[in-house]
């Protein structure tokens, strides 16, 4: 077995995910763990077994679920294998594995802990997640392509023994080479058993200039001929999910963050206590080299800045300069970003973090590190990558389709449910958290691409009406399957050409829900399936919701617009939102509402871009016209610059009252007005003080909080200053 030690390595905090509690000794520790199987089915019966290999100083291991602790064993009993083999086991009745599972789990449930306890005292705690296969994960095909090797369309599967903290990354990906093609950027690997420890990202090769990495090339020792520039490596299966932020993170690492820049190096591999620091990257936490989340946004008090929680719900993008550095947005679109020069501060909600601060710019980063080469017109904007699941034995078929499902996940071009440890919501995936700039290609050898975003919309009593996206450039045609939930059970539909996108399905029942998936074929072999959709067709009677009305944007400080609306219907089930980036003005969905909520914040918007929005009300059959289109402007001209002509503002920010001193000999022939960012006026009064002083006062207790500007015209010159207002 060849062991390396990789050139570059990057840990992240599994942060409330891997261990409920620290260790308190570092005489105790878990090697593996897993279940048998180790996918469950959601309708098994036979018993589940769930082991452990645990080290060190422990009188007893057990089992804590729904907070009674069971005895863990190890001497061929209850369940156990082979008596002091070293494995403690608990055997779990089905149902008790099974009857976790909720919609929100997204088919990894949280079971209960497994502790290490040395008499009373309890030394170590490890939360322990299942996975469970249900009719909801479709089925795959696959391919034995060696003894030790299966194909899915999205994973392979290699079975190897691996021994504690052994993992041959050289000897797996050159298995995977002999069978593959040199077209691949990535290659993530998963072990199971799973053995506890970070996830990391270590880079094979780099050849891009202008990120603060060496340019070297390691490819020829993993079977690669020069394609292959990193390997992601999951050592625990549960964690392993293509749309979650931790998968995006570890792929973030190829470029992020290696850079030179002052105020910056020392937070590497993540950023240092900064703006920077909610994109998806994280930061660095004080004294380590392990990334924790950042989910604030930064309020100015005075030289300081005060944390304020974005909420359960928040989910990070990539910010402007992460973007810059994978080579998806040139260096002119990357805003200034300041670093808080105390970094021995914990962040945490509500606190004040003490300044000062210190200013960085893309001047400052192309100074230290150069200009990014290839820079933004000529990088790669398409990655691919391939999955390897290491294993003991062979993946059944319901375990083939497990892990090709969570890997797939990652071309996914909409917002998806995702859960991470404890934490249930929707996942940004890769084309999302790049503003649609980056793509992902997960899929194995030559076989098509599966299809993306297929839809279902009724046009009447006895018809519904297909449509998905063509991800592949090889595919001979489509084959489409069908459901109800009357007999649960898909049947081919229909095999269409190649070219097409659409289907219309007839001579259906009237107020019937149907569903639909599909698979791209070619003459290597199918996709994976697409998602699964389904519709309800029409009544004789159609109740089509009202189209809300009054769309209005407000613009905040953290580059995000607040959008409202008023409800004009009591029949909707929702709202969906939707986005358009100008020019282009293509919409695209970014959210869909509870029929109860009638606001969404659309957050990390990029400074210098125009967007569109529309709303809709969605209906059990039809949804309703658009609201009005609402275009907002995050290019604001000449703000944050320096100039000769400045006014005092203060307070600033204020709750509502603002006094603005202004003092110029040419007071006379200076035009001003006070607007909001779509360019509406706000009144004000004024009036002219000696010495070429005009005071000016702004009452904007009646107006909602957000940015807005002090507008002034010096002869040819065009000048603002921002105003903030905050409630």
């Amino acid at each position: 077995m060849s062991i390396i030690k990789p050139k570059f390595l990057f840990n992240i905090l599994v942060i409330q995910l891997l261990f409920a509690n620290q260790f308190l000794s570092t005489a105790q520790t878990i090697e593996k763990f897993n279940f048998k199987p180790q996918v469950i089915r959601f309708d098994q019966t036979l018993p589940v077994l769930f082991e452990v290999i645990p080290k060190g100083d422990f009188t007893n291991v057990v089992f804590e679920y729904e907070q009674a602790d069971r005895p863990m064993l190890d001497d061929g009993s209850g369940g156990d294998l082979i008596a002091g083999d070293g494995i403690y086991s608990i055997s779990f009745e089905a149902n008790e594995i099974i009857d976790k599972l909720e919609d929100s789990d997204v088919f990894r449930p949280f079971i209960g802990f497994c502790k290490l306890v040395n008499n009373t005292e309890i030394k170590l705690k490890l939360n322990v997640f299942a996975e469970i296969w249900t009719p909801d994960i479709p089925p795959v095909p696959q391919i034995q392509l060696a003894s030790d090797i299966i194909a899915g369309p999205n994973i392979i599967n290699i079975i190897d023994q691996v021994p504690t903290g052994s993992f041959d990354f050289v000897g797996w990906t050159q298995k995977f080479f002999d069978h593959f093609n040199d077209d691949y950027d990535f290659i993530n690997i998963v072990i199971a058993p799973s053995q506890p420890g970070n996830r990391f990202h270590f880079q094979i090769k780099n050849d891009v200039q202008g990120i603060g990495s060496s340019i070297f090339d390691n490819t020829d020792q993993y079977g690669s001929n020069g394609k292959l520039q990193g390997i992601n490596f999951f050592p625990i299966s549960f964690f392993f999910d293509g749309a979650s932020t931790a998968y995006q993170h570890e792929l973030g690492h190829q470029w992020i963050n290696h850079s030179k820049t002052p105020n910056l190096s020392h937070g590497a591999p993540h950023w240092p206590i900064s703006d920077l620091a909610s994109g998806i990257m994280g930061w660095n936490i004080t004294g380590s080299l392990i990334g924790g989340s950042f989910p604030y946004s930064l309020i100015p008090e005075g030289e300081n800045y005060r944390l304020e929680f974005l909420g359960n719900d928040y989910v990070p993008s990539f910010n402007d300069l992460e973007l810059y550095f994978m080579g998806l947005l040139p260096a002119d679109s990357v805003k200034t970003h300041f670093v808080f020069d105390n970094q021995n501060q914990t962040p945490a909600n509500g606190q004040l973090l003490l300044g000062p601060i210190s200013n960085i710019t893309i001047e400052n980063i192309l100074a230290s590190d150069g200009p990014r080469v290839p820079n933004y017109k000529d990088s790669q904007k398409k990655f691919r990558l391939a999955t390897i699941i290491i294993t003991e034995k062979a993946l059944d078929a319901d375990e083939m389709a497990f892990y090709n499902y969570f890997s797939l996940r990652a071309e996914s071009e909409k917002s998806i449910p995702i859960k991470s440890g404890f934490k249930s919501g929707l996942g940004v995936p890769f084309y999302l958290s790049t503003d649609r700039r980056g793509e992902l290609d997960t899929h194995i050898g030559d076989q098509p691409r599966s299809p993306q975003s297929l839809t279902a919309e009724p046009q009447s009593p006895t018809e519904i009406r297909l449509s998905w996206k063509d991800k592949s450039d090889n595919e001979t045609g489509f084959i489409i399957e069908r459901s109800t939930p009357q007999n649960n059970d898909f049947v081919e539909l229909v095999t269409l050409n190649s070219d097409d996108t659409t289907f219309l399905d007839i001579g259906l029942t009237e107020n019937t829900y149907y569903y639909y998936r599909l698979k791209a074929i070619n003459t290597i072999g199918v996709s994976a399936y697409s998602n699964i959709t389904n519709a309800k067709t029409l009544d004789d009677v159609v109740n089509i919701p009202e189209a809300p009305t009054k769309l209005t944007a407000m613009v905040a400080q953290t580059i995000q617009v607040n959008l409202s609306w008023i409800d004009n219907s009591n029949n909707e089930t929702g709202f969906t939102v939707e986005r358009a980036i100008l020019p282009g003005n293509t919409f695209n969905e970014i959210a869909i509402t509870n029929p109860d909520v009638t606001t969404y914040t659309d957050n990390n918007l990029m400074e210098n871009t125009t967007y569109l929005y529309r709303v809709k009300a969605n209906g059990i059959t039809l949804d309703s016209e658009y609201t009005n289109e609402i275009e907002v402007n995050l290019s604001i001209t000449g703000i944050g610059k320096n100039h000769n002509e400045k006014a005092k503002i203060y307070p600033n920010p204020s709750s509502g009252l603002f006094t603005i001193e202004l003092k110029n000999r040419n007071l006379n022939h200076c035009d001003i007005s006070i607007i909001d960012v779509l360019g509406r006026s706000v009144t004000f009064s004024e009036y002219q003080n000696k010495n070429f002083k005009k005071i000016i006062n702004v009452n904007t207790s009646n107006h909602l909080p957000g940015v807005y500007f002090l507008k002034m015209r010096f002869k040819n010159q065009l000048v603002y200053e921002s105003i903030i207002l905050k409630k």
